[in-house]
């Protein structure tokens, strides 16, 4: 049987806006929400970041079903890769 799913966007932020590349895992993990019957997992998404971006979209399919639920939640997993540097970027004012 196949789902009908929606998108749901989040956004990834850095605190601050770096001089140099950046690259961030993500994955979906269960909270009362569900893999297959509530949301699509996803493990070990990349996010690259170019110099100067701060802000990624981050999109997780919903599952759309007729089950009325108010609290469903799941969790989003952000990782800086090891041994990445992330120095601010200065700004002149």
């Amino acid at each position: 049987m196949q789902r009908n799913t929606v998108k749901s966007c989040y956004y990834g932020t850095l605190s601050d806006a770096t001089d140099k590349q950046v690259t961030v895992k993500w994955s979906t993990l269960e909270g009362s929400a569900k893999n297959g019957a509530d949301f699509i997992a996803v493990s070990g998404a990349t996010h690259v970041f170019a110099p100067g971006e701060i802000q990624k979209n981050i999109e997780v399919q919903i599952v759309n079903d007729i089950i009325l639920e108010f609290n469903d939640s799941f969790l989003l997993l952000l990782m800086k890769l090891p041994m990445q540097r992330i120095q601010p970027k200065k700004q002149k004012l």
